[in-house]
């Protein structure tokens, strides 16, 4: 509840809004091919990949996440990458 950090809430916010979002969307529509899968899904147990629902296994993910791996998750699949053209 730092003063600093209220300034900063409605992005973290809308910033778990979105990245939760696209990881539900990827999920959903790649299964075993999204990066939530790729990154954290599979090395869970069969019973967590057939028991869980999607949007809980997605809560899992970024509940475990450290703020600077949030962000750079977030930036990862979410900021176009600068392209360079010749």
């Amino acid at each position: 509840m730092h003063p600093s950090l209220k300034v900063e809430s409605k992005k973290i916010k809308n910033s778990y809004r979105i990245l939760f979002e696209i990881l539900l969307n990827d999920l959903k529509s790649l299964h075993r091919d999204s990066f939530i899968w790729q990154k954290y899904v599979h090395s869970k147990s069969h019973k967590y990949q057939e028991g869980t629902p999607p949007v809980q296994m997605v809560v899992d993910y970024i509940s475990g996440m450290t703020d600077s791996f949030f962000v750079r998750t977030l930036e990862n699949l979410c900021v176009p990458k600068r392209i360079h053209l010749s």
